[in-house]
């Protein structure tokens, strides 16, 4: 799952973009916000956005290389991610699913 930081005076969906763009190569405008999340272990919170689905044509413009990226099915998330990331993803799948989530100011990425 591609990560970064917010900066100040940077909009949440803005900086989602940068990030995704910055690690994949891909390029989508970052729409909603779909969980929020903040372990013990960190004073960091942890915002998963949506920007869409990727189909093959957009996954085919990243520029990671196949070593890096992989589309992993639901039931083998745990071969690829820590348990932590796992339960970000299936709510982040969830609220997909439902009628909220939190639609961010699209700023410059609109």
């Amino acid at each position: 799952m591609p990560r970064g930081e917010v900066h100040d005076g940077v909009l949440l969906g803005d900086a989602a973009a940068r990030g995704l763009a910055a690690e994949t190569g891909i390029r989508l405008t970052v729409t909603h916000c779909l969980t929020l999340d903040q372990t013990d272990t960190t004073d960091m919170l942890t915002i998963v956005c949506d920007c869409g689905t990727v189909t093959d044509d957009i996954a085919d413009t990243a520029t990671t290389t196949a070593a890096d990226l992989r589309w992993a099915p639901d039931g083998f998330l745990d071969d690829y991610v820590h348990p932590d990331e796992e339960a970000r993803i299936h709510a982040a799948t969830e609220a997909r699913e439902q009628p909220i989530s939190i639609r961010l100011d699209l700023g410059a990425s609109a």
